[in-house]
């Protein structure tokens, strides 16, 4: 479901089956903060540490250290922009 707001009308939500994602710049990710909505093993928050980029140095993945436990893990950056799994900064 969105919010869809229009300018001078009350917001209504959309029920449009198309999934939220959120917006990321690759390049900016090294040190930003992330929520995991579904935390595993009380690992909650994590810190982006890493970015492993190609010849071109396109971002093709980073690594993520859970602040609890200090596990790090290498993942896609492109997973982050499901915001049904992960949020943006600490909450």
């Amino acid at each position: 479901m969105h919010l869809i707001a229009d300018a001078g009308r009350i917001p209504f939500v959309s029920n449009n089956s198309r999934q939220a994602m959120n917006r990321i710049n690759p390049h900016k990710l090294q040190h930003s903060k992330w929520t995991a909505v579904h935390p595993r093993n009380r690992e909650k928050h994590f810190l982006v540490t890493a970015l492993n980029s190609d010849m071109e140095g396109h971002v093709q993945s980073c690594i993520l250290e859970a602040v609890h436990s200090r596990r790090e893990t290498e993942m896609d950056w492109r997973e982050l922009k499901n915001d049904e799994r992960w949020l943006m900064g600490w909450r």
